[in-house]
């Protein structure tokens, strides 16, 4: 392998580890959420904006930006909102989930 390449994966790979992947205090911003489930933030804004579960965001009253989500609302959204992939193609195919 070439020095070259070599710097080149110790970049990626630096780049990857500085990406926020588990935040213990159990509070994420909105860019910490949008990367752990790998949408742009913009997208994350228009989801608090659903009539139907909207994106679990929170914000702090006094403040007028500074929206958060707390770790277990993430978890339990995503739970309600992302179908496991064998769940997917039924939906895709017309079939129902059997989920009540």
């Amino acid at each position: 392998m070439s020095t070259e390449r070599r710097e080149q994966n110790r970049e990626l790979m630096s780049e990857w580890q500085d990406q926020p992947r588990f935040n213990a205090s159990g509070i994420y911003t909105m860019a910490e959420a949008a990367s752990i489930l790998h949408v742009n933030c913009s997208y994350l804004y228009e989801l608090t904006h659903l009539k139907d579960d909207p994106f679990p965001a929170r914000i702090l009253f006094w403040k007028k930006q500074g929206l958060f989500v707390l770790q277990d609302e993430l978890f339990d959204w995503v739970k309600r909102n992302a179908p496991l992939r064998d769940e997917r193609k039924k939906f895709r195919r017309g079939q129902s989930s059997g989920i009540e």
